[in-house]
């Protein structure tokens, strides 16, 4: 309330004079409702006290600016007091007590309550009307629909902006959802197939258990016990993946999306990503089809990690671009992913997609860099999409992938 009322005091500077014993019209009562609207808990008849005494403290201290008298501005305009209270008293009994405080009751309550306040800062000051001075009460009509009129364009501006806000952190919320639900989804695939990985242990341990001699109890026993722990870790990786499915399943609001979305959803969390890590590549979506496609959270995830790998191969060099490009030929849909980055060795192509196999490695700690892997995506294609996957690579040159999935599987 008592910034409210200091910026109220600075507005009210601006003004034009109407009649003569400093009977002002100011922006500030354009800019008093504004405050009212966008703050639905202060109080207009206890701001009221704020905003009136803090503009009769501002008019005191400009006099005493220009005159050298404090006293003088604080006698002459005592009257915006009452301006101010009778503004608080009609906004708070036509909207701030009432149930429905609707935009249309808003700009009823500020139209009436410019009028009357001013009509009432008027008697104040002259106590008995003349007919002059009551046909001037016309004007004050005018000013007050002028007024409102200013207030209501900048509170719907205002409004209109701020849905345009909550648009965009909706949108951006939701392609961060996208974005996480398939990485999500990836990293179950690569927890299912490491769960068959799992069975054979479990299965190989019981084996070794049944293949001792009956003399080797140790050894008996510490091949069943490992068997056991074995299965014990499988069911928790189980319950682990059923839980996940679950926050998938029940975040997932689409069951498909048009490929031109699923592009624009890549392009903008890829340039986020890269704008952070502070990484100078250019990456194109090329698609000359929209098409509707199934299981879409796993060609995101197919695309980010291959997408991925582009952006690590082009990490040490000052640009990068790649290109993805989308074609319909036949019966196929095709995805190319061409980079300009290093290559792959002409000795380490035929190993590309061996389990674990990585030429990427974190220098400072060692890490190897996995993603999703060339493994599992030439997995999830081959095995959940009935598809191919092709890679060409010239070392110091370049990459280019090739992702060929049928259409009948793909499209919705």
């Amino acid at each position: 309330m008592l910034i409210i009322s200091m910026i109220d005091a600075l507005t009210a500077e601006v003004y034009i004079d109407l009649l003569t014993d400093n009977f002002r019209i100011s922006v500030s009562v354009i800019i008093l409702p504004i405050f009212y609207y966008f703050n639905r808990k202060v109080n207009p008849v206890i701001c009221s006290f704020f905003v009136g005494g803090m503009g009769i403290f501002f008019r005191g201290i400009v006099s005493y600016l220009s005159t050298g008298d404090f006293t003088y501005g604080i006698v002459t305009d005592y009257n915006i007091f009452i301006f101010d209270i009778v503004y608080g008293l009609a906004y708070y009994f036509l909207f701030f007590s009432n149930d429905e405080r609707t935009t249309s009751r808003w700009v009823f309550t500020i139209f009436v309550g410019d009028f009357f306040a001013n009509a009432m800062e008027l008697f104040s000051r002259f106590g008995s009307l003349d007919s002059e001075k009551i046909n001037f009460l016309n004007t004050l009509f005018f000013v007050a629909l002028i007024r409102s009129t200013f207030a209501i364009v900048i509170v719907l501006i205002l409004k209109t902006y701020s849905r345009l806000l909550k648009r965009e952190e909706h949108e951006e919320r939701y392609r961060s959802l996208l974005t996480f639900i398939s990485d999500l989804k990836g990293e179950v695939y690569f927890m299912k197939n490491n769960m068959e990985y799992i069975e054979t242990v479990m299965g190989d341990a019981y084996k070794l258990f049944e293949n001792l001699d009956p003399k080797d109890l140790k050894n008996k026993e510490l091949s069943l016990e490992i068997a056991k722990d074995v299965h014990e870790i499988k069911k928790n990786y189980y319950r682990v993946i059923t839980g996940i499915e679950q926050i998938s399943k029940d975040t997932s609001e689409y069951n498909y999306m048009g490929l031109h979305d699923l592009f624009t959803i890549l392009e903008t969390s890829l340039s986020r990503e890269m704008e952070l890590n502070k990484v100078n590549v250019e990456v194109i979506f090329n698609s000359q089809d929209d098409v509707e496609i199934n299981e879409h959270y796993m060609i995101m995830s197919i695309l980010r990690n291959l997408i991925g790998n582009s952006i690590e191969a082009l990490s040490e060099r000052k640009y990068g671009r790649i290109e993805v490009n989308h074609i319909m030929m036949d019966d196929d849909h095709i995805f190319t992913i061409i980079d300009n980055g290093g290559g792959i060795k002409e000795k380490d192509l035929e190993y590309i997609f061996d389990p674990g196999y990585s030429t990427k490695f974190n220098k400072e700690t060692g890490d190897i860099y996995r993603g999703l892997g060339l493994t599992l995506v030439k997995d999830i294609v081959e095995k959940t999409f009935n598809g191919k996957l092709y890679v060409h690579s010239i070392y110091k040159e370049g990459t280019r992938i090739q992702v060929v999935i049928p259409k009948k599987v793909l499209e919705v």
